[in-house]
């Protein structure tokens, strides 16, 4: 069976990105890319709809409630250890009501909110891999958005 995994791209008023540092350890263990800049997110759960787990996901690791909009960004890669197939899934989607983070602690030791440009500057053994394209991705997305205005 493979996995399915889904993203919310949380960005504020002034297109600033959220981002969170993943613990060194967690469940007592090391954690997978611990140390590493991530964005909230998590494994979809059976019976799950994708964009119910970002939702879902969002409101454990920081505590914002979030409205999911559409796909923007998919990736897959192959897990040799566990011979299985993953899907990431990264929707845009607005903050509802406070702004107010609270990290899961077991999950995220650091928050910080970044422009796109910051990120793409940051020093790729501090992101999670796909974090330099989804920025890319989401710079032609808004400036696809800004010619629509």
């Amino acid at each position: 069976m493979n996995g399915l995994i889904a993203h919310a791209v949380v960005m504020d008023e002034n297109r600033k990105l959220l981002i969170l540092k993943r613990t060194m350890i967690k469940g007592g263990k090391a954690n997978f890319l611990g140390g590493q800049w991530d964005i909230p997110g998590g494994t979809v759960e059976p019976r799950e709809m994708p964009r119910d787990a970002a939702v879902r996901e969002t409101m454990e690791e920081v505590g914002l409630k979030v409205e999911i909009h559409k796909i923007v960004y998919e990736t897959s890669n192959y897990d040799q250890t566990k011979d299985k197939v993953f899907t990431t899934l990264f929707y845009t989607c607005s903050v509802l009501g406070k702004k107010k983070i609270v990290l899961d602690p077991e999950e995220h030791d650091d928050y910080k909110w970044v422009t796109l440009e910051e990120l793409c500057a940051m020093d790729d053994t501090d992101l999670v891999p796909y974090m330099k394209r989804l920025a890319q991705i989401m710079q032609k997305h808004i400036a696809t958005q800004d010619s629509k205005i």
